[in-house]
């Protein structure tokens, strides 16, 4: 099957947002408060770690992932979260010690979380004007026709390591 390609020509704006990694004040800040109905919103994953305000990402995201100018991809860290909502080993030692316990003390529904990431979807691809966009969080080397050949490993993950240019 050929990627399938969403126009986003109507809107102002496409607002790229990635890695957010538990930085909602910094989000917040660049979003003025709020989304705007004349803008689209590409958020590519890592939504959590690092940061010290992952329950408040969630919240946010949870308020907004449904709407009709929001696409949600899953980064290499929304496993863990996944792991979390369904009881399961958590493998990541910053995850399951630090932002676990966070979202354990905030009292988080692990049903709203597994309906979260059950929208997230694994790439993007859109037309804006004549620009056409394919939207990953891990980055491929080309824009492939037929990206249901490509694994999903590899298109969260991306290419390689650090070191390799491409």
């Amino acid at each position: 099957l050929e990627v399938p390609v969403q126009d986003l020509s109507e809107y102002r704006k496409v607002n790229i947002i990635g890695d957010v990694h538990g930085c909602n004040t910094v989000l917040k800040e660049y979003l003025n408060g709020r989304l705007k109905d004349d803008e689209f919103y590409i958020f590519t994953g890592d939504y959590f770690e690092r940061g010290i305000e992952n329950v408040e990402v969630l919240n946010f995201l949870l308020q907004i992932y449904t709407k009709k100018n929001v696409v949600m991809l899953e980064g290499n860290h929304e496993l863990y979260l996944w792991q979390y909502a369904n009881g399961e080993n958590i493998r990541c030692k910053e995850f399951g010690e630090v932002t676990r316990v966070e979202l354990d003390n905030a009292s988080v529904d692990k049903k709203d979380i597994r309906r979260f990431y059950r929208k997230l979807r694994v790439a993007f691809k859109f037309k804006y004007n004549s620009k056409e966009v394919l939207v990953t969080h891990g980055g491929l080397t080309n824009m492939p026709k037929y990206l249901s050949l490509v694994s999903d490993v590899q298109i969260i993950r991306g290419v390689g390591d650090y070191s390799l240019d491409v």
